[in-house]
């Protein structure tokens, strides 16, 4: 997370964007810091389930998380996914 981090991601993105981002339950906290860092504010989540299970310190996760999050006015106008 810290060489993500130092992505300049004001200087490479629109000031209005949409930023969608993979993580596992481990980096919940750091995904949340790195998107606030970064300018964005989280909006939604999209969940994967695995057809496995994983490893996991308290459960055997399976699944991931995708994170959205927006910065300045960008609609999100593809509402056909659940």
């Amino acid at each position: 997370f810290d060489a993500l981090a130092q992505i300049p991601m004001k200087e490479i993105t629109t000031p209005n964007a949409h930023l969608h981002l993979w993580i596992s339950d481990g980096h919940l906290s750091d995904a949340s810091w790195l998107m606030t860092h970064w300018g964005f504010q989280i909006v939604s989540s999209f969940v994967w389930v695995k057809p496995t299970l994983g490893p996991g310190p308290y459960w055997r996760s399976s699944h991931e998380l995708m994170l959205t999050a927006v910065r300045g006015e960008l609609p999100f106008t593809h509402h056909a996914l659940r």
